[in-house]
């Protein structure tokens, strides 16, 4: 674990998980398929709810909320230790670290989100978030969460510039 990482129960945490060298290959069909079943598998266990994700090409970005008493470190090692045989098979592996940012309360989740679900656009995979199979927000968001976003919402939450 990190250094100084604060894992909190019903916090909402933005996380990035990328390849070794920045490896591609996360989306394909079959990994991709690996990464979600497990994310699913893990809400499911309540360690946490997935509040949107997008599968790239070399990374994966997640808005979550921890649930339970594993710590977030805990349960990233799980989701890649389940998938890492896919990724084996594919001349992949998960960088060792991953970036985490805890949102606090003058952090707004809708940014977080809009550029999350952006991000195949912005890469270049797609024209329109529609369009990019490897990218979901949960239930509760679709509430309120504009689906697809807006072309203005390719703005950077402030906190991923930060140090």
């Amino acid at each position: 674990m990190r250094r100084n990482r604060v894992s909190i129960s019903g916090a909402t945490y933005f996380l990035t998980l990328c390849t070794n060298h920045r490896n591609r290959g996360l989306n394909t069909p079959t990994i991709a398929a690996s990464i979600r079943a497990e994310t699913g598998a893990i809400e499911h266990d309540r360690h946490w709810h997935v509040r949107g994700a997008v599968i790239m090409p070399d990374h994966l970005h997640l808005l979550a909320v921890i649930t339970g008493s594993r710590s977030l470190s805990r349960t990233v090692a799980r989701l890649k230790s389940k998938t890492r045989c896919e990724l084996a098979a594919a001349g992949l592996s998960w960088k060792s670290n991953y970036f985490d940012h805890r949102l606090r309360p003058d952090d707004h989740v809708s940014a977080a989100l809009s550029y999350l679900v952006m991000n195949p656009v912005r890469g270049g995979l797609v024209a329109a978030t529609k369009d990019y199979p490897h990218v979901w927000i949960g239930p509760e968001e679709t509430t309120w969460f504009a689906w697809p976003p807006a072309d203005d919402a390719l703005a950077r939450p402030h906190w991923l510039d930060r140090g």
